[in-house]
């Protein structure tokens, strides 16, 4: 399983550095890994007395989705925080205090935003509204964001996907631990 997981990255991660795309220093780590990957998924549900991931916990349609959020988030939220910043050095923000003025909307709003889910899915008893809601500020924040100029640092443009970020970090949680039984509730959301 370590294997499996460590040669495809390290493959991904010095292609193009030390060895060429085409070159088997990369395509062999590359394709064994992904083969290593297929024998542990097929391998676990099915041979494993006790598997090192429960695959009951994605066998529904509700918690699997729920992941699948709860990854691209992590891809979403990764992008914007670390990728915002060298995007305001490239475009000329010469001081460290500009480049906080440039992520302070996202900075400031993610925070209440993760909490106000909370209060908004007691209140209204349902966790799709607020799921959909999310999705809704993420992509509409991503859009905004690619109104960006080199010399336009205005907080309102990040704060709408700060919204969307803020509301992801619980609300896929809600979903995923809805669709399992007591019994899971404690491995569900640890995953």
């Amino acid at each position: 399983m370590k294997l499996s997981i460590v040669s495809p990255v390290n493959a991904l991660g010095e292609s193009g550095i030390d060895a060429a795309w085409a070159s088997y220093k990369t395509l062999f780590p590359l394709i064994l890994g992904t083969i290593g990957l297929g024998v542990f998924f097929l391998y676990e549900p099915k041979v494993s007395k006790e598997p090192m991931v429960p695959f009951e916990l994605v066998s529904n349609r509700t918690s699997a989705l729920g992941y699948a959020c709860a990854f691209l988030h992590v891809l979403v939220s990764t992008c914007t925080t670390y990728h915002f910043l060298v995007y305001h050095q490239g475009a000329g923000a010469p001081e460290p205090l500009q480049l906080g003025v440039g992520v302070f909307g996202v900075a400031f709003t993610v925070a209440p935003t993760a909490i106000s889910s909370g209060f908004i899915v007691v209140y209204f008893g349902t966790y799709r509204l607020i799921n959909f809601v999310d999705w809704i500020f993420t992509v509409l924040g991503f859009g905004v964001l690619s109104l960006l100029r080199a010399v336009s640092h205005k907080i309102w443009q990040t704060e709408v996907i700060g919204f969307g970020l803020g509301i992801l970090y619980a609300a896929p949680t809600y979903a995923i631990m809805a669709a399992q039984p007591v019994c899971m509730s404690a491995s569900s959301p640890a995953m």
